[in-house]
Parts: structure tokens; C-alpha cells; sequence
């Protein structure tokens, strides 16, 4: 069969419904210079009916600025709280000292200002022609009332303080007549896509009618683009099969759909990796091997002309330990080794100290290494003096696209000198990885499966959903794509065990739950 392969580009129409202005084209008039449905909100500024010049119909409305101040006329318009709305104005600059601008203010029900919204700028330079002053306006939360107003700036005087002109015509405030199809709360299974496994993509598809049409786009290079048709599809949320890739594919992909009226929309581009299984954990933890007295096997000195490492028989277990001693006063310095990890993997880390030295102290610092060439750090808290072994231990969890952890043991100032020496044994860390469970919504019948609970999450993007226990071990992990505020999201809880859980969205816990 013959592979088809692509370069996209769409366009979007969007048809407008009732406009919400009165009198947005200035056909009729109290008197000369009030038009019907308008509010001349302030003083320094007149507007007359105008024959001569006009967008469409027979009049429009003459502008003459009269002060240095920002002058408006406004008409007042019941709105709903988060839609969007289209405002549009044409404007005729007849001079180059005025400029015109849509400005939309937010008020809630009980009068008080929300926030505001504004188009650019006519152009004053651009004068005896018609432009087009466009603004998509989102209500927001909370919004009951909206302040049209068209807001005239000066720029500069001419000759006199009656010129600076312009006219006004055909204004527009209203909702699309037919919405598009919206695209959101996109999930992955399994969460980490393997060499030549297929990857199963999911996303909610809504429409004001009915979804038409809806194909799966996706991509390796970013540019080149396969269709996939829908699998199957469980009330509004469509499944979509994209084939197993090689190990280190970047893989991009974005859904679109059409609607029965033939309005169609796209969501974000989206991409994850393929990663090779990653099984790494440190070698020579007990520093029982080493190439010479000062080069413990498969470690690295970070900078030895800040730090000095030697073979001690000072152990917390075995023959040897490594001896870290501080050698200047100005640097922060130690050994590192790193390792293969996954995304979202759970890694215990843990090392025994013997610092009884009171002019330094170690600490453990943990480097992620991302297959986007990016890196993010953690650390974790100090040794303190002490006459025998302590442990230092933190259990840290692998950002998505995570590709390498680089395990730190770094030397710091205390007092006194600044040079001293702290031993290092038994450093251990064990990648826990993730569980891949069978997703217990059926693609089929749509049920849930067991438990749930609800999440609310505020803002639409990309969301990371974990629920750990309470030693941080991560139980499940999703990464879940939505489009709108304030969108809810249930989890499933049926299958797991009598304990207490954590919520975690994003890194910030969001709740708690005890499973009886």
C-alpha cells in the first residue's frame, strides 16, 4: 500500500451570527450629531451623520477630535462569561492626526470592572482608504455586562483644533453563528512509547452540531505529515493508532475535524519521544573498584582542582570508601555519575556520609539531562557533623523527556576554613519506572471501571496527572491535553489498594485520598 505523506495547511471559516450593536452602520439619528443606540461618553470629540463617505448603506459617522485627551462613544451589551466574542470596525482616516481603536471593558453584575480587551490601532498614515479593526474578545469569568467603545487618540495637531478627522462605519459585536469543532484532553498509552510499539492516542472532539469529519496527523521529521482515521470511539472521545516508531523518534501529531456545516478546526501540535527501555543503576556503589587510588571506576571528578578523591578504608560497609576532601575555599566541587532513566520514573537515591569535619559539608545534587539537549536541577538537603555513618536519601521523580540523571555527591563551605574532608560510601539509586495498566475506560461501551474522583484543572495545555503513595512511588501517570478553563477530568481510582494516595497535578499535590 502506498504510504501517503503530506505538507498540511488549513484554513479555518468561521460564519458570524446576530450582531448585539444597535445601529453599527450610523443609518439613523437622534439629531446631527447623536446617532440612535450610541453614548457619546465624553465631551471633546464631535461625531455628525456623514453622506458622502461610507462603508456600506448611506451614512456613517464624522469624527472631529477636538482635545488632546482619548475620547469615546460606546453602546452597553449583555454578555455570558468565557465566550468569545468577534468585534470589528471600519475606519476612513481622513487626516494623519487621529487614530481609532476597538476597547472593550468587562464588567460583572454587579457593575464593578473585570478586566479589558482591545484591538490595535488604525493606521493614521493610511488615509482615504477603508481598514478593518478586528479583535477576538473572550468574556471573562464572571462577566455580565461588556462596554463597546470606539476610542479616539490624537497623534498630532494640524493647522487648526478641528483637524484631526476620521469616519466610523459598520461595527460589530457577536458570537460565531456556527462554532468549531473543539479538540482537547488528549491522552497517551502507554505513557512511555517503546521501539516498534504502537502508540495509542486519544482525544475529546465537541461539536455545536454534529463531528463530520476527524483525522489524526502525525509526523517524524515535523514537517511531513501521515493521516490515521479513528479507530473507534467511545461517546466524544476518539482513539487513533499511531505505528511504533524507532528508539529516539521524535514524534509530532495534531488532530483536525470538520463539522456538518463544514467549519473545521486543529488542535496544538503535540509531541512525545520513543525511548529504548532504560535499566541503569550506579555502578561501583560501594567504591570497592578503582582504577588508581584517586580515580574510583565508572565515576567522574567533576573539577579536580577543586576537589581531591582518594581510596580510604574508612568504610560504612565493604574494604573502601571514596575520601572527598575540599582543597579551595571558593569552589563547590565532587563526583558524579550518571544513568539511563525514562520519563515520570520514581528514583530512590540514597548515600552514606561520615562528616564529622566542621568547616564542610556534602549534600546530594541530581542534574536531568532531557533528549531536547535541556537540563533541570534538584538537590537535596546537607550532612551535618556528626562522630558516626549518616544517610542521605531523596526520592525524586523524572520529568517527561527525560533521558539521563546525573548523580552528584558536591562539597560546600561550613565555617572555619573552608577545606575539609567528608567520606562517601554505599550511594544507591533504583529507577522504579511507572506501571502501564490496562486503561480501564473501554474504548467500546465507554464505561468506567471502579472508582473515581474529579479534578479540576484551571487553565487548558498540557497537564501531568500522577497519583503516588506515601513513599512518592508513582502509582499512575498521565499526560492529558485540555482546551478550555476550568475543564473537569475524572480519575480512576478502582484499582488501587487500602492505603493513602496523593494527587499530584503538575508537581503541586491536589489532594488527598484514603482508600479503605
Amino acid at each position: 500500500m502506498r504510504k501517503l505523506l503530506f505538507t498540511i495547511l488549513f484554513l479555518t471559516i468561521i460564519v458570524y451570527g446576530d450582531n448585539l450593536l444597535q445601529n453599527p452602520s450610523f443609518e439613523t439619528w437622534e439629531n446631527d450629531t447623536t446617532p440612535t443606540g450610541w453614548v457619546i461618553a465624553t465631551s471633546g470629540f464631535r461625531i455628525a451623520q456623514e453622506e458622502g463617505t461610507f462603508h456600506s448603506g448611506t451614512f456613517s459617522g464624522y469624527v472631529t477630535l477636538r482635545s488632546t485627551s482619548t475620547q469615546r462613544i460606546e453602546q452597553y451589551v449583555d454578555v455570558e462569561p468565557l465566550l468569545t466574542y468577534y468585534c470589528s470596525l471600519w475606519v476612513w482616516q481622513d487626516d494623519p492626526h487621529v487614530r481609532t481603536r476597538i476597547y472593550i471593558r468587562w464588567y460583572d453584575s454587579t457593575g464593578s470592572q473585570i478586566s479589558s480587551t482591545s484591538s490595535g490601532y488604525s493606521d493614521p498614515d493610511s488615509m482615504h482608504i477603508w481598514q478593518l479593526l478586528t479583535v477576538d474578545a473572550q468574556a471573562p469569568d464572571g462577566a455580565d455586562t461588556a462596554h463597546f467603545e470606539i476610542r479616539f487618540y490624537d497623534v498630532a495637531w494640524g493647522d487648526s483644533i478641528d483637524s484631526s478627522m476620521c469616519h466610523i462605519d459598520d461595527a460589530f459585536m457577536g458570537l460565531p453563528a456556527n462554532i468549531p469543532p473543539a479538540i482537547g484532553s488528549f491522552e497517551r498509552f502507554p505513557i512511555i512509547p517503546r521501539p516498534s510499539v504502537n502508540q495509542t492516542i486519544s482525544a475529546i472532539i465537541t461539536d455545536d452540531g454534529s463531528v463530520a469529519s476527524d483525522t489524526l496527523y502525525y509526523s517524524t521529521d515535523g514537517s511531513s505529515f501521515s493521516p490515521v482515521t479513528h479507530d473507534s470511539l467511545s461517546g466524544t472521545r476518539y482513539y487513533y493508532t499511531i505505528p511504533g516508531q524507532s528508539g529516539g523518534t521524535a514524534v509530532y501529531y495534531f488532530v483536525r475535524a470538520m463539522d456538518n456545516l463544514g467549519v473545521s478546526s486543529g488542535s496544538d501540535t503535540l509531541v512525545y519521544r520513543v525511548y529504548p527501555p532504560a535499566t541503569d543503576t550506579v555502578k561501583n556503589s560501594g567504591f570497592e573498584s578503582w582504577q588508581t587510588d584517586s580515580i574510583p571506576e565508572f565515576w567522574n571528578i567533576e573539577n579536580a582542582n577543586y576537589v581531591k578523591v582518594t581510596k580510604s578504608t574508612n568504610a560504612y560497609s565493604g574494604t573502601y570508601s571514596a575520601k572527598l576532601e575540599r582543597i579551595v575555599t571558593n569552589h563547590n566541587s565532587g563526583i558524579y555519575q550518571k544513568i539511563k532513566v525514562d520519563p515520570f520514573d520514581t528514583v530512590v537515591v540514597s548515600a552514606w556520609f561520615f562528616d564529622n569535619d566542621p568547616d564542610v559539608r556534602a549534600r546530594l545534587w541530581f542534574t536531568w539531562y532531557l533528549w531536547d539537549g535541556s537540563y533541570t536541577n534538584n538537590f537535596d538537603g546537607y550532612t551535618v557533623d556528626s562522630s558516626g555513618w549518616q544517610m542521605l536519601s531523596d526520592t525524586i521523580i523524572a520529568p517527561d523527556m527525560a533521558d539521563t540523571l546525573s548523580i552528584r555527591i558536591r562539597l560546600y563551605t561550613e565555617g572555619g576554613d573552608s577545606l575539609g574532608v567528608v567520606y562517601l560510601d554505599g550511594v544507591s539509586a533504583i529507577p522504579y519506572g511507572i506501571d502501564e495498566p490496562v486503561p480501564s475506560i473501554s474504548k467500546n461501551k465507554g464505561v468506567i471501571i471502579g472508582s473515581t474522583i474529579s479534578l479540576i484543572l484551571e487553565n487548558p495545555g498540557i497537564h501531568n496527572i500522577k497519583i503516588t503513595d506515601i513513599t512518592g512511588r508513582v502509582l499512575m501517570n498521565k499526560i492529558i491535553h485540555t482546551g478550555i478553563k476550568n475543564e473537569k477530568i475524572n480519575i480512576n481510582t478502582g484499582n488501587l489498594k487500602r492505603g493513602v494516595y496523593f494527587i499530584i497535578n503538575d508537581g503541586r499535590v491536589r489532594k488527598g485520598i484514603k482508600i479503605e
